[in-house]
């Protein structure tokens, strides 16, 4: 199969690369779309601290199951899926009591392990979630960006006041801040949004009257 792989610092290369098999408790993903992120960008040049060359990276992406490893069921075979990258070992402290996400053996697909520019890749079945057939497998790389939304109903709101962000994930997180009513984007909330034309605020419901900018002081938001 064909791979991205980064083998050094500024040493990368697309070349033949062996295709995965899966382990027990595995999936095959054929990878449909795959996303850069600036954190891939990183391991292009040194800058993240955690990746071990060499390296298939890339960890926004979606595909569709082509093989199961043991242990998983075979049905799976053929499901659209996008990937959660974060590979948590399920029996460590923090995940032991619900929070995965700060798992002390954490990986992370393609940065620890292969990753999604590739042809193929291999993760934990837990990791690939289904796609509903009315979503696109291109319009799931953006839903991963929403992951941290919790369900309806059960979570408290947040009543958040300045969201600073200037790129896509931060009109992501406002979009939902928005509709689950923790942020009013009339009454004095603040939004960053110096690489943001202001139609795009004005189209979420905002006032410009309420638009901050890098060099204001966030301090006089008060508490």
């Amino acid at each position: 199969m064909q791979a991205f792989e980064v083998s050094a610092p500024h040493a990368f290369a697309v070349g033949d690369q062996p295709a995965p098999a899966p382990a027990p408790g595995e999936v095959v993903i054929d990878v449909a779309f795959a996303g850069i992120c600036g954190s891939d960008m990183h391991i292009i040049h040194g800058d993240n601290a955690f990746v071990q060359f060499p390296r298939i990276t890339g960890h926004e992406f979606a595909g569709v199951i082509r093989a199961v490893g043991d242990g998983v069921d075979p049905a799976r075979v053929g499901e659209r899926v996008c990937i959660d990258p974060v590979v948590n070992c399920g029996r460590c402290y923090p995940c032991r009591i619900g929070r995965p996400n700060v798992c002390s053996a954490m990986q992370v697909i393609g940065v620890h392990r292969n990753g999604g520019f590739a042809e193929q890749v291999n993760v934990p079945a837990a990791n690939a979630h289904c796609i509903p057939d009315d979503l696109d497998l291109d319009g799931s790389l953006a839903d991963q960006r929403l992951g941290e939304r919790r369900g309806d109903g059960d979570r408290p709101h947040l009543h958040v006041r300045l969201v600073l962000a200037d790129d896509a994930v931060g009109l992501l997180l406002l979009r939902l801040l928005v509709d689950d009513g923790d942020f009013d984007l009339t009454r004095g909330n603040h939004l960053d949004v110096d690489a943001l034309s202001g139609e795009h605020f004005e189209h979420l419901g905002g006032d410009p009257g309420v638009v901050l900018h890098a060099e204001a002081d966030y301090r006089d938001l008060g508490d």
